[in-house]
């Protein structure tokens, strides 16, 4: 591996010293992601999803905000993407 590239992940991150990285802050929020469909038109090169015609039904997708919900959840759409 080259050392430039190992530098470059270094100064972004990506790579870290051997030593622990602190805990992180605990939290109380519950995020959860629906993954509803395969049929995404982008074609990232690292994305490592069949493309497909298949999808989550509403059954399964409301089983899911119900589940959520019983753990304390919210239920409410993300604002920002409400239309």
């Amino acid at each position: 591996m080259p050392q430039e590239l190992i530098e470059r992940c270094v100064a972004l991150g990506i790579l870290v010293d051997a030593q622990p990285l602190p805990e992180p802050a605990s939290s109380d929020t519950l995020v959860a992601w629906l993954h509803v469909t395969n049929a995404c038109n982008l074609r990232c090169t690292y994305c490592y999803l069949d493309k497909t015609d298949e999808a989550m039904s509403a059954e399964t997708g409301y089983a899911a905000v119900d589940a959520n919900r019983a753990l304390g959840a919210p239920a409410r759409a993300n604002p920002a993407r409400s239309s």
